[in-house]
Formats: C-alpha cells, structure tokens, sequence
C-alpha cells in the first residue's frame, strides 16, 4: 500500500471539511475527561494531528447516510455500519460547528495508533443542534488509517435551547395536522404564523408552543406550563401535546390566554434532563418563560 506523508493527509481532511467550518481542542494524553458543550474551544482543525481530522471526518461521512462511502485512507472494520448509524435519522443538512477533543492516547496493543476522545457538535441553517460523543480507536497500517473501534452516543448541553411561541388556536390546528411531518416542517410553520406577542393585548384563544433547538435524550422532558404570576399557582388550561422528532422536543398547550397590562398569568416551558440514576425522579427547572402582563405594558 502507498504511504501518505501526513502534509498530504491533513490536506485531504481540509477537502472534505470544506464549507463545514471545525476547530479542535485537543488535550496531551491523560485521564479521559469529556468536555462540556459550553466549553471554549480553544485551538483549530490545522493545529490538531491530521490523522484525528481525517478519522472524525470519516465518521461523519457515515452518519450522514445510509451507504458506506470511500473514506481513503481511513478504512473501517467489517460490521461498523451499525455502530455509525442511528436507527431514524441521518445527519444530512447539519455541518460540523465544532470538534472538542478531551482525549488523545496510544492504541491498545503494539500497533502505532490512537485512541481518541472527544464531542461533534453539528448545526443546520435553521440554528439546532446535535451533539454526538465518540470514543475512536484506530492503527496505522501501510499508508492506512484502520479503524477497529468507534462508539458514539448522544451528548447533551447543561442548559439546551428551548423556545416559546405562540399561536391562534386555529393555525395550531393546522399545524397539528398539515405541518407536523418533520421538526423543520414545523419550524417554518411557525416562522410564518408565530404571533408577535409584545404587540398583543386583550384575551386569546391560543396555543403555546415550546420546542428544543438542542436534541435531547429520550429521558429527558419539556412540557408547558400556566401559573399565577403572584401566587404560582397552576392555572389548567386545554389539551397538551407532546412530539418528538428524533430528539427535537414540541410541547404545545391549548387555552384561552388574558394578555392585558394587568394580566398575572406567566407561562413557562419546563424542562427535565435526563436522569443521572436509574429510578431517580425528574427535576423540572424553567427553561423559557413569558409573563403576559409585562409584555403588553
């Protein structure tokens, strides 16, 4: 097999990164420490060892489809396929926002090679996130790169985007049933009907809308809420919707809303992460909230 000086292979992972802006923080071997999503990144792609761009980049190209592209020279071990892809969805549309490495050390064995940790943070042109935590390891074998080992699992950020809308009752029939497909399909539903609350006064016959930019894990939660802005207390309101759009959370609470100077009702969008023990209760925090007396004044 042909040997790749490493100038030739970092120029081969540039490539492919085009149009797909990355940095990579990359720590000196040491204990395995994942980073948060919040973390700086501190240093970029071009300072990082090329053969780390080259099999990150190789690893999306998989995940993006259904198929087993050429990655030369990064070659994957029979059967990944399974490991690379998630059973729904595919990260076609998404660009790589970031690489965060917390880990660099030696392949297990006598081989030369790497084992490498680290976070993908992917985005779209709309502005959500997911976030993928790999672990990778690999061995230079005669001018390739070969891949023995690769795990990925869903990272989540301490504080996700979640946003609040607010919606006519009727359009949020119509969206129910004509534009629920996907979570884009959704989005630009939304775009398009979202009242503009600050110019809003009287009574409502609305729906609130709560969503995540952020992919969430399945245990985790998002629902809305109406409470007494004085007193908290819970105020019951109509039908509550819950989707989940391969991890992009929609929460959507039906009601009649009081949006006058004087009103007292808050609304709020309630979310829960996911548990860090198995049998431990959720914990709600409020993610997004809007009190409707203030936004009228």
């Amino acid at each position: 097999m042909t040997h790749w000086p490493l100038r030739h292979l970092f120029l081969f992972a540039c490539a492919l990164l085009v149009g797909s802006p990355a940095s990579v923080y990359a720590e000196q071997p040491g204990a395995l420490e994942f980073s948060t999503l919040n973390e700086p990144v501190v240093t970029t792609l071009d300072q990082a060892p090329s053969d780390i761009a080259l099999v990150t980049t190789a690893i999306v190209a998989r995940m993006r489809t259904d198929g087993a592209p050429e990655t030369t020279p990064v070659v994957f071990a029979p059967n990944m396929a399974n490991r690379l892809h998630e059973k729904s969805f595919r990260y076609a549309g998404f660009f790589i926002d970031s690489i965060t490495v917390s880990f660099i050390g030696p392949a297990n064995g006598l081989e030369e090679g790497r084992r490498v940790y680290g976070t993908i943070q992917f985005a779209d042109q709309l502005g959500r996130r997911a976030a993928t935590a790999f672990g990778v390891e690999y061995v230079f074998d005669a001018g390739e790169i070969y891949v023995s080992d690769v795990s990925l699992d869903l990272a989540v950020p301490v504080d996700p985007d979640i946003r609040l809308y607010l919606l006519p009752t009727e359009r949020a029939s119509q969206m129910l049933s004509d534009a629920s497909a996907s979570h884009l399909d959704l989005m630009a539903f939304l775009a398009e009907h979202a009242l503009d609350v600050n110019s809003m006064s009287g009574m409502c016959n609305c729906a609130i809308v709560a969503t995540t930019f952020d992919r969430i894990p399945g245990d985790a939660h998002l629902y809305t809420s109406v409470s007494n802005a004085e007193s908290g207390d819970k105020i019951v309101m109509g039908s509550h919707f819950l989707m989940d759009y391969d991890g992009w959370r929609v929460a959507v609470l039906e009601g009649q809303f009081d949006l006058t100077s004087s009103s007292d009702i808050r609304i709020d969008a309630l979310y829960a992460a996911a548990p860090t023990q198995i049998d431990t209760p959720s914990t709600f925090t409020v993610a997004r909230s809007f009190l409707a007396g203030e936004a009228s004044q």
